[in-house]
């Protein structure tokens, strides 16, 4: 079972207190929402993925790009089709077992209702399930793990998976590196903390060693 041992740490612990690690993870989602770059907006809209192709298949688009760029023959691009489906389906489950398990409240709730910003705003839509952990963390270091077991790291890669809305591709020195900038996209989509995508990165990639380990 690739999700056994996947369970993250628990999140810091709830705290009004000014000084307390939560709320310094909070405070550090409203200060980035002040001081967002266009290059950090253009991110958290390419990681948007809805409207678009969902996270789950912007990383099969990604899949695809890859065999296509490396003339992958079918035998092999059938067994990368099964792995990478197969780890974003367990990191999925691993991941909203978790988030229900831990049902941290998001951002826009601590900022608007505890900070007292009532006008402050996501630079996204908050999804309307529990924070902890980033799902788009989870997902994206399974499948990036299993192009970086299956293919090597690559000196580079452009994804172009958004053409089609026009939006402008974004190149990564590696696969992990893909994975890391959709999970720090929710950072400054205002949706996620950032002990949130470091726990989704590690339970993804727990997923995917535990689906190579069999």
């Amino acid at each position: 079972n690739s999700t056994v041992n996947t369970l993250p740490v628990a999140p810091p612990t709830y705290s009004t207190d000014a000084t307390s690690p939560f709320y310094l993870m909070v405070k550090q989602v409203y200060d980035a929402s002040l001081t967002l770059s266009d290059d950090q907006k253009a991110m958290a809209i390419f990681w948007r993925d809805v409207p678009g192709v969902t996270s789950p298949g912007h990383w099969l688009s990604i899949v695809q790009q890859v065999m296509k760029k490396v003339e992958t023959q079918l035998d092999k691009a059938a067994l990368t089709y099964a792995l990478s489906g197969a780890a974003i389906n367990d990191a999925l489950i691993t991941c909203f077992k978790a988030k229900y398990h831990f049902n941290l409240l998001r951002p826009i709730t601590f900022i608007r209702e505890v900070k007292g910003y009532g006008n402050w705003n996501t630079f996204i839509g908050t999804p309307a399930h529990p924070e902890y952990p980033s799902a788009h963390s989870s997902l994206s270091a399974a499948a990036a793990d299993v192009l970086t077991e299956l293919f090597g790291k690559p000196n580079s890669f452009t994804d172009h998976t958004y053409d089609y809305m026009g939006l402008a591709p974004r190149t990564y020195a590696s696969y992990t590196g893909i994975a890391e900038e959709a999970g720090m996209s929710r950072l400054y989509a205002g949706i996620h903390y950032l002990p949130s995508i470091q726990a989704g990165l590690v339970q993804g990639r727990k997923v995917t060693s535990n689906i190579f380990s069999k």
